[in-house]
C-alpha cells in the first residue's frame, strides 16, 4: 500500500528524482513497522545571549510519534565548579507553536504524528530565559531523559540507558558568546549505501568550530557502552566521516541497523574555549536499495 501511493505522490519528468523520492518514503513505511520503547530519538542544548548574564536557554528534542508522548516541559540543570554555585535547575516549557512534524511527507499522507500509518517525528522546542548571576569559565547545563529505545543495534541493553545531553558556556572571558546554531534538522533515517546527516552547524558570533565525534552518554552523564566492534569514533557497520567544520557527515553501510551517535560542537576564539554543544541522535539504517537492482 506504501508504495502504490508514493508513486502517485510524485509525478516528476526525472526517472532518477522518482527512484529517490521512492527510496525515501519507503524508508518511513519499512520504518514504522520497528518497535520503539521511548519517544526521543535526539535532542541537543543551545542558548542565545540576551543581556548581562542573562540568557535564552533551549533544549531541542527529536520525537519519534510511535513512542510515549512529549512531556509539555523538561528540567534542565545547569552549575559552575569555578564560581561554586552547586547544582541549580530551571524547568523548561515547550515554546508556542510547537512541536513541528519533521518528516518528509506529501501532502495528504498521514504519520504516526497525526494518526497515520507512516512514521513520524517530530521537533519540539523547550525553551526560557535564565539569568546566571555570574560570569564563570565553566558553566555545564544538563538535561537526561529516560529511555532509550530497545531497537538500537550498536549500546549495550539500550533500554535500560537514560539519554542525557549536555552544554557548556564560558561567559567570563566572552560574556555575550552564543552556542552553535544549526541550519538544518537532523535526516531521522539513513539508506543503505551512502547517506548524509546534514547539520549545517554556524556560529552567530564567527567563531570557530570544530567538530568531532564523542561518546554518548546515559544516566548522570556515565559514557555508554558499544557492542563490539561498534564504537564512538565507528557507530556504524561501515564507515563514517564527519566534516570538522559544520557537522556534515557522510554515512556508508550495507547493514540494516539502528545506532546511536553523537557529535560535540566547539566553538573558540583566539584558542579561548567557548562553548560545546553535544548533539546527540539515533539513526535507523534501512536497506532499500537491493529492490531496484
Amino acid at each position: 500500500m506504501c508504495s502504490v501511493e508514493l508513486l502517485t505522490c510524485f509525478q516528476k519528468n526525472s526517472k532518477n528524482y522518482i527512484v529517490r523520492i521512492f527510496l525515501l518514503f519507503l524508508v518511513l513505511c519499512l520504518a514504522a513497522s520497528v518497535s520503539r520503547a521511548s519517544h526521543a530519538m535526539g535532542g541537543e542544548i543551545s542558548y542565545d545571549y540576551v543581556s548581562g548574564s542573562t540568557y535564552l536557554l533551549r533544549f531541542t528534542l527529536y520525537r519519534d510519534c510511535s513512542g510515549t508522548p512529549a512531556d509539555s516541559a523538561i528540567v534542565l540543570s545547569y552549575s559552575s565548579a569555578q564560581c561554586a554555585t552547586g547544582v541549580m535547575s530551571y524547568t523548561l516549557y515547550a515554546a508556542t507553536g510547537i512541536p513541528t512534524q519533521i518528516t518528509p511527507i506529501c501532502s495528504g499522507m498521514l504519520t504516526t504524528c497525526n494518526g497515520g500509518a507512516y512514521v513520524g517525528v517530530e521537533k519540539w522546542i523547550y525553551e526560557d530565559t535564565v539569568d546566571l548571576g555570574v560570569h564563570c569559565s565553566d558553566w555545564s547545563f544538563a538535561c537526561e531523559l529516560c529511555c532509550r529505545n530497545s531497537a538500537i543495534t550498536n549500546l549495550v541493553n539500550p533500554s535500560a540507558q537514560h539519554e542525557y545531553f549536555y552544554a557548556t558556556l564560558n561567559n567570563l572571558d566572552v560574556p555575550f558568546n552564543n552556542s552553535v546554531r544549526f541550519a538544518n534538522s537532523p535526516v531521522p533515517f539513513l539508506f543503505g549505501g551512502s547517506s548524509y546527516i546534514s547539520n549545517g552547524a554556524w556560529d552567530i558570533d564567527h567563531d570557530s568550530i570544530a567538530v568531532t565525534l564523542t561518546t554518548p552518554l546515559g544516566a548522570s552523564g556515565a559514557p555508554l557502552t558499544f557492542i563490539s566492534p561498534f564504537t564512538y569514533q565507528l557507530p556504524v557497520t561501515g564507515s563514517i566521516n564527519v566534516n570538522g567544520s559544520n557537522g556534515n557527515t557522510a554515512v556508508v553501510t550495507n547493514q540494516s541497523e539502528v545506532d546511536v551517535l553523537a557529535k560535540n560542537f566547539e566553538t573558540a576564539f583566539w584558542l579561548v574555549h567557548l562553548t560545546v554543544t553535544c548533539n546527540s541522535l539515533q539513526c535507523p539504517i534501512i536497506i532499500t536499495n537491493q529492490l531496484f537492482r
